[in-house]
């Protein structure tokens, strides 16, 4: 277990993101945190953040014991001055958690039952931060990627059976028997297969059925 956090010394700011993808940080976002970015060596400019995800249940498993620092890229910094112009890049995940089994060519998801939101914390200060780094391209011939395996989810948390523990349901279908769900597939190969995962819960005096 880490004794200190990485939080216990020096100035910090904490920015949310609620998806994944390449996020920007610029001059008049760090002075609305609170910042002064006049006075920061953009040198020393640092992001940490913990894994996405929900923390495991059972206290024995193995788990991240504090913030780590994480790659980023500062566009001019080389000046040793953060100006109006200047901008930070790094990629950040959302609150969500999934995986892909290759086993079974299907993708795992969790949702996040506690925040719709991940968070990342800057500070600046002492040595050099970590940078994203540049790769020379591989020589030789590689297969040409054009389509890949995607993951589109559909979580709605409007249900809570008796009001405890961390099972919820979105649509109930009782006096309304059917429900249509439309999502954004553009781009999808055309005649390409598809998996669908549902969680369902009945509750009811007679037999019923879901197809």
């Amino acid at each position: 277990m880490a004794q200190n956090s990485v939080l216990s010394s020096g100035k910090w700011f904490k920015v949310s993101v609620t998806q994944e993808g390449i996020h920007q940080i610029d001059y008049a976002l760090l002075k609305k945190l609170g910042a002064e970015p006049d006075k920061i060596n953009p040198a020393t400019l640092k992001i940490y953040a913990y894994p996405n995800g929900m923390l495991p249940q059972a206290n024995g498993i193995a788990r991240q014991q504090d913030l780590k620092e994480i790659a980023i890229m500062v566009v001019g910094e080389g000046d040793g001055k953060f100006n109006s112009s200047d901008k930070i890049y790094f990629f950040a995940e959302g609150p969500d958690a999934y995986s892909y089994s290759s086993t079974k060519s299907t993708f795992k998801y969790e949702q996040h039952l506690y925040s719709d939101k991940n968070f990342y914390f800057i500070t600046s200060g002492g040595g050099a931060g970590k940078r994203v780094t540049t790769q020379l391209n591989l020589s030789g011939n590689f297969p040409i990627v054009n389509q890949y395996t995607d993951l589109i989810q559909f979580e709605e948390d409007k249900d809570n059976i008796l009001h405890s523990g961390r099972e919820w349901f979105g649509f109930e279908l009782g006096f309304e028997t059917e429900v249509t769900i439309k999502f954004d597939i553009t781009g999808m190969v055309e005649n390409s297969s598809m998996s669908l995962i549902s969680k369902i819960m009945a509750r009811a005096f007679e037999p019923i059925t879901f197809k």
